[in-house]
């Protein structure tokens, strides 16, 4: 029985990114996704986009881990202030969580989650607005 391919999730690619809201927490997955942007890495590290908006100057943090709390697989975290090849406002990566904290002005941020093509898992991402 032959049947459409599977779709590709929406947040594979940078137009899709997923709309993120102060208090968000989130559980998805790197598995099956591609590599489509170049962010704290270098190539071979598949992503999954995000994006929120910000109507005033914020303070945010951003915190992304191993959806089981394991090491052994760095998850890397990247932010910047358009969809597709730009600086990076800020990079961090760690193993098993990588966090950034940083304060920005009004406007519409992305970010991404990466991980090297041979380590792809689950994870939770974590998104707060707060006071500058």
């Amino acid at each position: 029985e032959t049947r459409p391919p599977t779709p590709i999730p929406p947040n594979d690619r940078c137009g899709g990114a997923i709309t993120l809201t102060s208090g968000a927490s989130r559980r998805d997955t790197l598995v099956g996704f591609e590599d489509d942007l170049a962010g704290c890495t270098g190539s071979g590290y598949p992503d999954a986009f995000y994006t929120f908006t910000l109507t005033s100057r914020r303070r945010v943090i951003i915190s992304v881990s191993h959806a089981k709390g394991t090491t052994g697989a760095r998850v890397y975290l990247t932010l910047r202030d358009t969809c597709g090849v730009a600086s990076n406002i800020a990079c961090q990566n760690g193993d098993p969580t990588a966090t950034i904290n940083t304060t920005l002005d009004a406007g519409t941020y992305f970010v991404f989650v990466e991980q090297f093509a041979s380590s792809t898992s689950d994870f939770t991402l974590d998104y707060f607005e707060l006071a500058p």
